[in-house]
């Protein structure tokens, strides 16, 4: 099976939204902040109705730290995914297609004269798939990803069986 293909920051933020919903830590980080900052506003009311000033100020902080991890991390998760991209594919460079081939041999990724990627079966960590993007890890926070609306129904079924042959979960 062979892939021709150009990558946007939307295949790009689809493929890190499939990666952080892989695992349940990756999905708690995000609700972590919120709670604290609940749990810092009650803790405030409470200690400010029994004039507990010391443990008053340690929830004012409390909620400062936690609401600018509220606000935070979503905003460094979106700069960080934008500068990525960027790096890897810069606006004034049009040219930069990739190339994916595989088969029982291997996977080979080309982008477009600037790099070439040839990993045997055994140097695949994990598999991943949606309806927007597809994603083959080679551990356990790096993968290759190509747009699922590529393929055909033939040729993600090929790619199924081959990874359901190949590829052993760590």
């Amino acid at each position: 099976m062979k892939l021709e293909y150009k990558l946007t920051l939307k295949d790009y933020k689809a493929a890190f939204r499939l990666h952080r919903r892989r695992k349940i830590s990756r999905r708690l980080i995000a609700w972590l902040g919120p709670v604290l900052l609940v749990i810092g506003v009650i803790g405030f009311v409470l200690c400010s109705i029994a004039n507990n000033t010391p443990l008053a100020a340690q929830a004012a902080a409390l909620i400062a730290g936690s609401l600018v991890f509220t606000i935070g991390l979503p905003i460094s998760r979106s700069w960080n995914i934008r500068r990525s991209f960027t790096r890897l594919f810069p606006s004034g460079e049009n040219d930069r297609i990739s190339r994916i081939a595989i088969d029982d041999q291997g996977i080979c990724r080309e982008l477009s004269g600037v790099a070439e990627l040839k990993l045997s079966w055994n140097g695949i960590y994990d598999f991943a798939q949606n309806e927007k993007i597809t994603l083959l890890y080679t551990n356990k926070d790096c993968f290759l990803l190509w747009p699922t609306g590529l393929m055909s129904t033939g040729q993600r079924a090929e790619l199924d069986e081959l990874v359901g042959r190949h590829v052993v979960k760590r």
